[in-house]
């Protein structure tokens, strides 16, 4: 992979950027954890390979690909722990397609990846295992990287405690709950640990309402925090860091949402620590 930013699984990027990435498990496109080989693929955008140009890339074992339009493979090409030139030199905008369709390592689904229309600028960001399609348009503005994995990846958890968890067991929580934060604290400064957004508290983008970055930067700052805590989360922190400074990079309504998106199903996936959080 050509960047160490994890972008947004949508994606843009943690991760994530997340980034953004990542056992013994095979993600299915929606992000489901199996007992099998891992199976995903990543995308990095940017003006590399060069402008208009779209590099196909495999880790793992031999398999099978189709693509549309079909560019210089034809439409079908077959690729094992290397890389590949599939569009060059797109001069009008090209939604490409690229399909894993078979391969000698472990495989149970295709995995498809299309890029329509989502940065329009050269800029750089790589997503990891996206659930849902990609969206970025290649053009003679735009290059990109697509990344198929069919190996070993590090164990995703699944567990995950919400915003409303992280702000009632603070030491800002009413009543007599507990505090479960560990490592950051309620007062320190979202832009300081974040690298990126708002001069406030982290507590105060956890009590902050609405949409597009303050929904953002309440799913960021949980997310942090399941991550450096005893919850096994999907992500890792610096994940979730590059997640959002990957949204903040592209600085849209679009690209907040998405990255909200991808926080807040990890931090819905189950809250193990206590239920009341009840101090005896």
């Amino acid at each position: 992979m050509s960047s160490t930013r994890l972008p947004l699984r949508l994606g843009l990027g943690a991760a994530a950027a997340a980034a953004l990435v990542l056992g013994a498990c095979t993600a299915d496109p929606t992000g489901a954890l199996h007992d099998a080989g891992q199976i995903g693929a990543s995308l990095t955008v940017g003006t590399n390979p060069g402008q208009g140009n779209l590099e196909v890339c495999k880790v793992g074992p031999l398999s099978s690909f189709t693509n549309t339009p079909a560019g210089l493979t034809g439409g079908a090409f077959d690729l094992e722990d290397g890389c590949v030139l599939v569009i060059t030199g797109a001069n009008t905008a090209t939604d490409p397609v690229v399909s894993e369709v078979s391969s000698a390592g472990t495989f149970d689904s295709v995995v498809v990846e299309q890029f329509v229309a989502f940065n329009p600028n050269p800029g750089s960001s790589t997503t990891l295992f996206s659930p849902t399609d990609v969206t970025t348009r290649i053009s003679n503005d735009i290059g990109a990287v697509m990344t198929f994995f069919n190996t070993r990846l590090p164990d995703r958890g699944d567990e995950g405690c919400t915003p409303g968890f992280w702000k009632n067991h603070s030491v800002n929580a009413p009543g007599n709950q507990s505090d479960e934060w560990v490592t950051y604290t309620a007062g320190q400064y979202f832009d300081d640990v974040f690298g990126a957004g708002p001069h406030v508290t982290l507590i105060t983008a956890l009590n902050t309402g609405g949409g597009g970055a303050n929904a953002l930067g309440r799913h960021a700052v949980a997310a942090l925090l399941n991550a450096a805590s005893s919850v096994d989360y999907w992500y890792s922190e610096a994940e979730v860091i590059a997640i959002v400074q990957d949204a903040y990079d592209i600085g849209t309504k679009d690209a907040f949402n998405a990255a909200k998106d991808l926080l807040e199903v990890r931090n819905e996936a189950g809250c193990p620590l206590p239920a009341n959080g009840v101090i005896d």
